[in-house]
Order: C-alpha cells, then sequence, then structure tokens
C-alpha cells in the first residue's frame, strides 16, 4: 500500500494568553478526551489540567501545585476511569492523583514493588477497570543500585 499524505484542518485553537494577558497554557505533556469530546489537557508546568470544550471554549482548570492531597508537583499525563474521574500522573511524586471534574481530590495511588526503595511510574494509561503502567522500579544492592522498567496492567 501506498504512503498516504493526511491533510489537517483546523477547527478551532486557543493560544498561551488570553486577550487580558494572562497565562492558560504552560507546557502540554498529555491529554484526554471523555465522551462528549471536552479535552482535558495536562499542564506540566502550571501543575494543572485545563479542561477544554469540544468546541474549543476554555472551561478552566483542576489541581494546583504542591504536595498535599491533590496537589500535583510534576503532572505529565492525564486519563479518564470509566465513571469519569481524572487520574493525573505526578511523574516527581510517584503516583497517581485522582480528582473529580471540579478538582476535589478523590485519593491517590502509588505503586509498590517489595525490596525497592523507589518505584517511579512514567505512563499510566486506563484501560476498562484497571491500568496499564510503565514503570522503573530501584532496589539497593551491595555496592550497586539495580534498575528495572517494567510494565504492569494492575
Amino acid at each position: 500500500m501506498p504512503p498516504e499524505t493526511l491533510e489537517f484542518r483546523e477547527l478551532w485553537r486557543l493560544e498561551s494568553e488570553n486577550e487580558a494577558g494572562d497565562l492558560v497554557f504552560g507546557v502540554i505533556s498529555g491529554v484526554a478526551e471523555d465522551e462528549d469530546g471536552t479535552l482535558f489537557l495536562c499542564d506540566s508546568q502550571l501543575k494543572t489540567v485545563h479542561i477544554v470544550s469540544a468546541d474549543g471554549e476554555y472551561l478552566g482548570h483542576v489541581g494546583r501545585e504542591g504536595e498535599g492531597p491533590g496537589e500535583l508537583r510534576y503532572p505529565t499525563r492525564v486519563f479518564l476511569r470509566p465513571d469519569g474521574t481524572l487520574g493525573v500522573l505526578d511523574l516527581f511524586a510517584h503516583r497517581v492523583v485522582f480528582l473529580d471534574r471540579e478538582g476535589n481530590f478523590l485519593g491517590d495511588w502509588a505503586p509498590q514493588e517489595p525490596g525497592a526503595f523507589q518505584v517511579a511510574p512514567n505512563f499510566v494509561v486506563g484501560i476498562g477497570d484497571g491500568y496499564v503502567v510503565a514503570q522503573d522500579v530501584y532496589w539497593a544492592r551491595p555496592g550497586t543500585i539495580e534498575t528495572r522498567s517494567m510494565v504492569g496492567l494492575f
């Protein structure tokens, strides 16, 4: 089959500054879409998840910078659970933070590995009722640190 040339047609655009000069976007590192076409944009720089309607209207954001419950240090990915809850991978905190669409903290999850001193999830995708997680696991061994990359279904 010969290569196909694709043509993209812009439907709408939001820029990093709005009319008031406010910064709206920093560094977008992940995107999720719900059944209505609403987009959830993970912003690693501003430590938040922006919410944009299917027709490009900025609806607001959830999450904020920090290390407490529901706060984010370096969010890199966002996904939706089957119930519509947002899952946000916080790379530096080595956990997934769960928020509702109003930004309320619903809980978090940090993968564990027996004997490891650190488990660092790098990528999380919601699949049905579970999650596919790619992670690096670190063990202290005499004279060295052993590292393994793993992918698992949780």
